[in-house]
């Protein structure tokens, strides 16, 4: 039977795998197979540096964290499972990100307020966490014998590179550098999970020499689709040693569903389990009431780039905050955008003045 196979953030030449952006909540419980290019660029947006780094507002950095997190726990659904997990070892990249709490010094027109911001990296979603470094370089070579890459190395040795270097010694080494035996390549295990991940040196499939355009639309070109296909084949190849290397017998249902046979330590994990599970549905419900009144306090930017109604609906808003009584006004015989009204009469709205974009100065504080 084929395997599944879905590859998140990049797409491979020739097809033989379902592309899934990184900012998507697909499961990874849908495929056999999934291969990750850790590059967050997409959650950039608009940014301002500190300290060297991007510092990315807090829209960009709530949904750079919510994803991170996101593949974090479906990486440990899916190794549970017992599915294969790829991991192509891109660039490190660093920014900070709003943690959502801000301090405050000064009174009056000095009053200051300082937004509280915390590194992130592209590689926190790693189950466990990882530790690497930025390197870069071509010269590499296979740990130890009976190495499980030696089938997948022969055929992509030469088009690997490593672009960061692992600092940890969770995993079995399978790559090193030819000088210093860094670990440029590994697999990781955990404890009682049948799955596996593999962090290989990185395979770039987005060479200007792979693709050319004709008629305004851009192709791969022949020798991508070559490549693209003798990867897919390696790393199913790849996945089929692993699993033949993790074999168990299954948990009969006979015994997995009753409790009679619940071990003690087992019992009381299952009760810390529930337990964890009743937060989660508490926090994201408060979860989801704090976006909806973060989706109400920003109802006012409209006044800078909205149209039609939704610039009604915020011009509504702001003369409210002003003191007006304001509100649209529709019947049989008229029709005004905003009408609204203070103690010195009624006035009746129907052209749209231009609102000049103010001027943001916003100062950083690093939450460790």
């Amino acid at each position: 039977m084929p395997r599944e196979i879905a590859t998140v953030a990049f797409k491979i030449p020739g097809g033989g795998a379902s592309y899934i952006p990184f900012h998507s909540k697909s499961s990874l419980l849908d495929y056999d197979i999934t291969i990750f290019d850790p590059s967050i660029y997409e959650f950039y947006g608009l940014h301002e540096d500190y300290r060297g780094k991007p510092c990315l507002d807090d829209s960009h950095s709530f949904r750079l964290k919510e994803q991170l997190e996101h593949w974090r726990q479906e990486i440990h659904g899916a190794l549970i499972a017992g599915k294969t997990v790829f991991v192509l070892l891109n660039s490190l990249q660093e920014v900070y990100v709003a943690t959502g709490e801000r301090t405050y010094s000064g009174t009056g027109r000095n009053r200051q307020t300082t937004r509280q911001v915390a590194l992130c990296r592209n590689y926190d979603f790693i189950p466990g966490g990882l530790k690497v470094r930025s390197s870069n370089g071509t010269s590499m070579r296979l740990e130890g014998k009976d190495n499980v890459l030696a089938a997948y190395w022969s055929d992509f040795g030469d088009e690997s590179e490593y672009r960061v270097l692992i600092d940890d010694d969770k995993g079995l080494k399978l790559v090193i550098t030819k000088t210093g035996n860094q670990v440029a390549g590994a697999r990781y295990r955990f404890k009682n999970v049948p799955g596996a991940l593999y962090l290989l040196p990185y395979v770039d499939f987005e060479r200007d020499s792979f693709t050319y355009e004709k008629d305004s639309k851009v192709f791969w070109t022949d020798k991508a689709i070559s490549l693209g296909k003798r990867f897919v084949g390696a790393v199913v190849e790849l996945d089929k040693v692993t699993l033949q290397s993790a074999e168990s017998t299954p948990m009969p249902t006979w015994l997995s569903s009753n409790n009679d046979y619940s071990l003690p330590a087992e019992m009381k994990l299952h009760g810390k389990l529930l337990k964890i599970e009743s937060q989660i549905k508490s926090l994201n419900k408060e979860k989801d009431e704090v976006l909806s009144k973060i989706s109400s306090e920003t109802v006012l930017k409209g006044l800078l780039y909205e149209k039609g109604m939704p610039l009604e609906t915020a011009i509504v808003e702001a003369l409210k905050l002003l003191g007006f009584e304001a509100s649209q006004y529709k019947d049989s015989e008229s029709e005004f955008d905003v009408v609204f009204e203070c103690k010195k009469g009624d006035y009746l709205a129907k052209q749209r003045a231009r609102i000049p974009r103010p001027s943001i100065s916003t100062s950083y504080g690093n939450s460790k």
